[in-house]
């Protein structure tokens, strides 16, 4: 455990030395506004090591110093006789302890006790210092620290949902770098996401082609890097023009449909549906009321609707 304080100077600590490290923010801007006000409330942790210190904890502590010119800093220092796990424990509760922890901060917890730990004992471990402890978690997170870069950063900025990232790193590195990059222009919904996922998959089986092809496409590529377009439409063409590419007859039945859903007269409260993946030839035509009066009136624009050409139409192309 920490023995005492000393002020060292920046240039003998080796802040390339990783370690330890278990937090992914990088930027130190916002940590040195706040100790650029109060100063350093939680001095950093460091050990010696070869001729040099080691930051056990506080690499964001050290780099908002570095940014704010406070040089040297005062550091708590561990004993020489502190082992790697008493190292490792410190470094992850000192993290957990301040906030909580992201999924690939959890897997780069779980891996540096695994380094002094059996997996067996790693849940116990995890649990005296305040981390999820179950062994579903720990297995599920495990390969998340070793994912590419667009990965981690997808996941800590919540652009790429956990359940998608889980499947993308079972996948070769330039596919789940194009994909990566795909939502990074594009954010979708979790949904949305495995929806997109499977479509360029199927668009990739069907047409021969590499999944980076898919994705790299030229009409892919136009509307995620469209200026002009917002990010909530960005979504919703890139899924249209995947669906139009994997289904193209689908789809023109779809819009043709739509097209004469429109010419209707259904009005409020009443929206007519179409067969599941425009299989079959059942239609759905549904009412939404708030008074038995509006009940008599949609029943009486639904006769109407019946009589309607456009519905003949739709029903015989059907």
């Amino acid at each position: 455990m920490p023995q005492l304080f000393k002020t060292i100077s920046l240039d003998r600590i080796d802040l390339s030395d990783d370690t330890y490290r278990v937090t992914t923010q990088s930027d130190p801007a916002e940590l040195a506004r706040s100790i650029g006000a109060v100063g350093v409330l939680s001095p950093p942790i460091v050990k010696q090591r070869r001729g040099r210190w080691s930051v056990v904890c506080g690499f964001r502590r050290m780099a908002a110093c570095r940014l704010l010119g406070r040089n040297p800093i005062a550091c708590r220092i561990l004993s020489d006789d502190s082992d790697f796990l008493t190292c490792a424990k410190i470094a992850v509760a000192d993290n957990a302890s301040q906030r909580r922890l992201n999924p690939v901060e959890l897997s780069r917890a779980y891996r540096l006790l695994s380094r002094a730990l059996s997996f067996e004992e790693l849940p116990i471990a995890a649990g005296e210092i305040g981390l999820p402890d179950g062994q579903e978690l720990i297995e599920k997170l495990w390969d998340l620290c070793t994912a590419s870069a667009q990965i981690q950063r997808g996941i800590v900025d919540e652009r790429i949902a956990l359940p998608v990232a889980l499947e993308l790193i079972r996948m070769p590195e330039a596919e789940t770098t194009a994909f990566a990059e795909l939502l990074a222009s594009v954010p979708l919904s979790l949904n949305r996401q495995r929806e997109a996922l499977a479509l360029i998959r199927e668009i990739a089986r069907r047409e021969d082609l590499d999944f980076t092809a898919v994705v790299h496409s030229p009409e892919l590529a136009g509307i995620a890097q469209d200026p002009e377009t917002a990010l909530p439409q960005k979504g919703k063409a890139l899924l249209s023009a995947l669906k139009r590419r994997r289904f193209p007859s689908r789809f023109k039945f779809e819009e043709a449909f739509e097209q004469k859903r429109r010419q209707l007269p259904l009005g409020e409260g009443m929206s007519l549906l179409p067969p599941p993946n425009f299989e079959g030839s059942r239609y759905v035509l549904q009412l939404s009321f708030h008074s038995a009066d509006q009940i008599a009136e949609q029943l009486d624009r639904g006769r109407k609707v019946a009589q309607s050409k456009m519905l003949q139409e739709i029903l015989s192309a059907g």
